[in-house]
């Protein structure tokens, strides 16, 4: 969709799935002129019914149309929200950020969210910090960890990386794949999860606060172990709750999310995973 608006109070988000979707609802709430991109051609109609300004584009890695992206990265804040995939090659999504270097440089965004995920921390039974991976030679997960360096090295913008949690809540319920299950490794592991709530919220705030150069872990900040987790969600949904291996000593990590608390004051609808709703 061509557009002659102007750039202030107007977010682009690149990917408008699960998180994005609803995040950009509430900012158009708020007031933003809010774009949205899909490789859906049967959302467009859709987006466009909520006051979204829709966008079909694909990066595969490469992308699809040249003139539409330019005209996408006509805003202020451009939040990039498509997951690498756990299929994919390990340069597939650094290529993806890769393609969008050059329109990115010469747009007029001047704030870049990407939303990356706590699977960039290695599990050596420590509580993880943001600085314990500063790069993408400290990271567990290197697809995330080089698209985070790629974006951290474009000049004269303000990058900001959101390193989520395990995301639920609301349609996604984790019980349907171990539900049943027997020898299920890990029981004795802590969770890091994050409501959808609390998901949307702090990307929302992340934008409207203006949180600028730094690098935040995002996820609930109690941590029952994954036997807990599973077994009361099996008990609330009236299923078989998956059976665990006994005496069981995988490595785990807690992430901590102090920091994005404490920079953005933020309260938690959803402290606990055991108390997550669900739509379903």
């Amino acid at each position: 969709m061509k557009t002659d608006l102007p750039t202030s109070n107007t977010i682009a988000f690149l990917g408008g799935g699960w998180l994005g979707f609803p995040s950009a609802v509430q900012l158009r709430q708020k007031g933003y002129v809010v774009k949205v991109s899909t490789t859906t051609e049967s959302k467009l109609a859709y987006f466009q019914s909520k006051s979204l300004l829709p966008y079909l584009l694909q990066l595969s890695p490469e992308i699809n149309n040249t003139n539409t992206v330019q005209d996408f990265l006509n805003a202020d804040t451009l939040v990039i929200n498509i997951p690498p995939g756990k299929a994919s090659s390990l340069d597939f999504h650094p290529n993806q950020i890769k393609s969008l270097l050059p329109f990115l440089e010469k747009s007029s965004v001047s704030h870049i969210i990407y939303v990356s995920a706590t699977s960039v921390y290695y599990e050596h039974n420590q509580e993880a910090f943001e600085n314990e991976v500063s790069n993408a030679i400290a990271a567990h997960n290197q697809k995330l960890a080089l698209a985070e360096d790629l974006l951290k090295a474009i000049p004269n913008k303000h990058i900001t990386i959101l390193r989520y949690g395990g995301l639920v809540g609301g349609t996604r319920n984790l019980l349907k794949f171990f539900e049943g299950k027997m020898n299920v490794e890990g029981g004795n592991v802590p969770v890091n999860l994050i409501h959808q709530k609390d998901a949307v919220n702090i990307l929302c705030e992340t934008v409207t606060k203006q949180l600028y150069d730094d690098t935040f872990n995002v996820c609930a900040p109690l941590h029952p172990t994954k036997k807990e987790f599973y077994t009361t969600l099996a008990t609330r949904f009236n299923a078989i709750p998956p059976q665990f291996l006994m005496n069981d000593q995988a490595p785990f990590k807690i992430v901590n999310a102090e920091k994005i608390v404490k920079a953005l004051d933020y309260k938690f609808e959803f402290e606990d995973p055991l108390t997550f709703e669900y739509n379903n």
